[in-house]
């Protein structure tokens, strides 16, 4: 599939990801083109040992690029590992590693510093939540632009394909706190805020042509 912005076609990555209790099984993807797709691992479901057979699993079965999720900071309930601490398993096998970067966070700060710690482990590559602007949004990328311009690292706008607002109105509060209201009654196209997403992206971030678009899955 491809998206139109800016009049052009541009490829488009689209990601697996694991929407349900269990952990992904990766050997459930292996009917599908490698070359386009890219896992969500939920690293915090796998100990130091399982981490590793999951990179070398991934590896075996022609995977280019792996994306890390829900394993940033230990939780009490959490017997895996953290993103920084499986990142550099999957980076060492020559395995494209990306992870999470939190636009909306609490404290923005700490969230820096969290994606400085995983572009030192080994990740090439980080991904937002849905990108929905609004004037604070656009300051907080600023900021993270300015923090992170010197590393070379990808930042790609994680883009909605979603269409009814409403029913998802719980999940997207949940992901993006300051969504604009204008998105929720219409007023703001969602195809026109994924445009200026991507615009914004290739200028503050040098982002390519590749993007990762939000998808829900049955």
């Amino acid at each position: 599939m491809q998206a139109t912005f800016n009049n052009k076609k541009e490829p488009v990555f689209f990601s697996i990801p694991s929407l349900r209790s269990n952990p992904l099984e990766l050997r459930s993807l292996d009917k599908f083109d490698k070359s386009s797709l890219i896992p969500h691992i939920r690293c915090k479901n796998y100990s130091q040992e399982q981490t590793i057979e999951k990179a070398n699993l991934a590896k075996e079965m022609g995977f280019k690029k792996i994306f890390l999720v829900s394993g940033d900071t230990p939780y009490p309930h959490q017997n895996g590992l953290t993103s920084c601490q499986a990142i550099p398993y999957y980076h060492r096998l020559d395995l494209e590693v990306g992870s999470s970067l939190d636009i909306y966070a609490p404290c923005l700060r700490t969230e820096i510093e969290k994606a400085l710690e995983k572009i030192k482990s080994g990740a090439s590559y980080l991904v937002t939540q849905v990108v929905f602007f609004s004037n604070e949004t656009e300051k907080r990328l600023l900021k993270i632009q300015h923090a992170l311009q010197d590393t070379g690292v990808k930042i790609y706008p994680c883009l909605s394909l979603l269409g009814d607002f409403e029913k998802d109105r719980h999940l997207l509060k949940k992901i993006c706190p300051s969504l604009p209201q204008e998105i929720f009654s219409g007023k703001q196209k969602i195809e026109n805020n994924n445009k200026k997403a991507v615009d914004i992206f290739q200028r503050l971030f040098n982002s390519d042509t590749t993007y990762l678009f939000q998808v829900k899955t049955s």
